[in-house]
C-alpha cells in the first residue's frame, strides 16, 4: 500500500471518529440523587437532552415539579425506579402550568417496584408512550391523575402492566388520560396479572385507541369506571384475549364506555362485564357484531337506566356462558344470537320489571342447548324469532313466566324444524 493511500485512510477514519463522537448519545440525567428530594417551583424551566431517572438503585427519591415549573426532555426515555433495587421512588407534577414534557417514553417502574407518579390540580405530563410496570420485576407501581385540568398525555400508547403485576392507574376528580391512536393494554405480556384501572368522578376520563383488558397474560385484571367517569376508544375494546378472569365494570349514572367494536373472552375463561346502576356501554359500528364468547363468561346489565347498546348484531355464547339483564337493565342490538354450547349450554336471563332485550331485527335461539328465560315482568322484543331453526339444533329452550313477562315478535313467531321448546307460564304470553 503506497504512502498516499495509507495517509488517506488514516485521515478518513480520523474524521469518521470525529463524526461519531459528535453524534448525540442517549443519556439519562438525575435531577435528584437517590434517596433525596428536589423541588422545582416558581416558573423554573429545566431543559435536558436525554431522559431522566428518578431512583436509579435506591429508595425514597422524590422529584416535585410545581407552581408553574417545567422540565423538558428533548430525547430519550425516562424512568421512575430504574433498577430492581430502586423501590418507592416518586414524581409529583402539581398545579396549573407545571409540566413534565418527554419526547420519549416514561416508565413508572422500569425494573423497580412501588414507583409512583402523581399529576395533581392542573399538572401536565406528556410523553411518546407510557408504561406502568415495564418488566416482570416491576410490580405495585402507581399513577394518580387527579383534579380538573390534570392530564397524562401519551401520543402513542399506554400500558398498565406491560410485564409487571399489581400496577394501578387511578383517574379521578376530573383528571384526564389520553393515549392517542396506538394500542393500549392492561396486562400485555405473559406473567403480567392483577393490574387495575379506576376512572371515577364526573369529568374523569381516558381516551384511547385499540384497547385490551388482558392480552396473553396472567389474567385477573380489573377496569372499573364509576361515579360519572368515562372511557372512550376510537377502535375495538377487547376483554380477555387468551387471558382469563378479567373484569370490566361500568357503574352509576353518567358513567360510560364508548367503543367502535366490542369483543369479550376470545379463547379465554371466566371474564366478566357488568353495566349497572344507570351506566352506559355503547358499541357504535353497525357493520360488525358485538361478540361475547369463551367459557364461563358472564355479561350483566342491571339496574334502572343501565343500558348496553350495540349498533350491530349481538352474538352471545360459546361454552356455558350467562347473559343477565335484570332489575330494569336494557340491552339493545340489531339481530340477537344465542350460540351453540356443544353440550355446555349458553343461557340468557331477562328478569324483573322494565328489564328489556330489544332486538331491532331478529332473535335466534337457534343452536343446541341455547336457553332464554324471561321472568318476573321482563320483556324480549324482536322482529322474527327462531328457536331451533335448523335440523340438528336440539334442546333449545325458551321460558316466559311471571306476572307481566312478555315476548313480543313484531312479525311472527317461528319454531323451525320443531327442534326447540317454548314454555309459557299462566300470566305470561308471547305476542305477534
Amino acid at each position: 500500500m503506497n504512502l498516499f493511500l495509507k495517509s488517506f485512510l488514516k485521515s478518513f477514519w480520523f474524521f469518521v471518529a470525529l463524526i461519531l463522537c459528535a453524534l448525540p448519545i442517549e443519556a439519562r440525567a438525575q435531577l435528584v440523587a437517590d434517596g433525596q428530594t428536589n423541588v422545582l417551583e416558581g416558573g423554573v424551566a429545566t431543559n435536558l437532552t436525554g431522559g431522566i431517572i428518578i431512583g436509579t438503585n435506591g429508595a425514597f427519591t422524590l422529584l416535585v415539579i410545581t407552581d408553574g415549573a417545567t422540565v423538558t426532555n428533548t430525547s430519550g426515555n425516562s424512568a421512575i425506579g430504574y433498577n430492581t433495587s430502586a423501590q418507592s421512588n416518586r414524581v409529583v407534577v402539581a398545579l396549573t402550568g407545571s409540566v413534565w414534557n418527554n419526547n420519549g417514553a416514561i416508565y413508572v417502574g422500569q425494573n423497580g417496584s412501588a414507583s409512583e407518579m402523581d399529576i395533581l390540580d392542573g399538572g401536565l405530563v406528556t410523553d411518546a408512550s407510557g408504561v406502568i410496570g415495564q418488566n416482570s420485576t416491576s410490580s405495585n407501581n402507581f399513577v394518580l391523575v387527579s383534579g380538573t385540568g390534570s392530564m397524562w398525555s401519551n401520543t402513542s400508547s399506554l400500558y398498565v402492566g406491560n410485564g409487571g403485576s399489581c400496577n394501578t392507574l387511578i383517574v379521578t376528580n376530573g383528571g384526564t388520560v389520553f393515549s392517542g391512536n396506538g394500542v393500549s393494554y392492561v396486562s400485555k405480556s405473559p406473567g403480567a396479572s392483577s393490574n387495575a384501572v379506576l376512572i371515577t368522578g364526573s369529568g374523569s376520563s381516558w381516551s384511547s385507541g385499540y384497547f385490551n383488558l388482558g392480552y396473553s397474560a396472567g389474567g385477573h385484571n380489573r377496569f372499573l369506571i364509576n361515579n360519572g367517569g368515562t372511557f372512550t376508544t376510537s377502535s375495538t375494546l377487547d376483554i380477555g384475549v387468551y387471558d382469563n378472569s378479567n373484569l370490566l365494570t361500568v357503574a352509576d349514572a353518567g358513567s360510560s364506555v364508548q367503543c367502535q367494536m366490542f369483543r369479550m373472552s376470545y379463547a379465554s375463561t371466566g371474564n366478566q362485564c357488568v353495566v349497572s346502576n344507570g351506566a352506559t356501554l355503547a358499541v357504535a359500528l353497525s357493520s360488525q357484531p358485538t361478540t361475547v364468547e369463551g367459557t364461563f363468561t358472564a355479561a350483566t346489565v342491571t339496574g334502572a337506566g343501565s343500558v348496553w347498546t350495540n349498533g350491530g348484531d349481538f352474538d352471545f355464547g360459546q361454552y356455558s356462558n350467562v347473559l343477565s339483564i335484570t332489575s330494569g337493565g336494557r340491552l339493545v342490538d340489531n339481530n340477537g344470537y344465542i350460540e351453540n354450547g356443544n353440550g355446555k349450554p349458553n343461557t340468557v336471563i331477562v328478569a324483573g320489571t322494565n328489564s328489556l332485550w330489544n332486538n331491532l331485527g331478529d332473535l335466534h335461539v337457534a343452536d343446541s342447548g341455547a336457553q332464554l328465560l324471561i321472568t318476573n315482568g321482563a320483556m324480549v322484543v324482536d322482529k322474527n324469532a327462531y328457536v331451533g331453526e335448523s335440523a340438528g339444533n336440539n334442546n333449545c329452550y325458551v321460558l316466559v313466566a311471571g306476572v307481566g313477562s312478555m315476548w313480543t315478535n313484531r312479525n311472527a313467531y317461528l319454531d323451525g324444524n320443531d327442534e326447540g321448546s317454548l314454555y309459557l307460564g299462566k300470566t305470561a304470553r308471547p305476542t305477534h
